[in-house]
């Protein structure tokens, strides 16, 4: 368990110094974007392995799937929600630009 939070962690300050490092130029930057996501696509394989390798939680899906579906739900809602209303409350359309009086 400590060997993968430590993984975790140095993967983390590998990109937080390659970013700051990349800053003049935009090559290094594109390099590290793709090396982010190659990450966390073996991060999302490696954790749905890990899952579905566990016959407890293969086993109680009919009860825990309600459950899972609701609680994705209710935080892609409300993270929908909170960001259209951050962005009425900050003035920012769409675009990502300040809206002129």
């Amino acid at each position: 368990m400590w060997f993968t939070l430590a993984l975790y962690l140095s993967m983390a300050v590998l990109g937080i110094v390659l970013c700051r490092l990349s800053r003049p130029g935009r090559k290094v930057f594109s390099f590290t974007q793709k090396l982010q996501t190659a990450a966390l696509i073996l991060v999302i394989f490696a954790m749905g392995m890990k899952i579905g390798a566990d016959e407890r939680v293969v086993t109680s899906l009919h009860t825990i799937g309600m459950k899972a579906f609701l609680m994705t739900f209710a935080a892609v809602g409300g993270s929908i929600l909170f960001v259209h209303l951050g962005r009425r409350l900050m003035r920012i359309d769409g675009r990502g630009y300040r809206k002129r009086d």
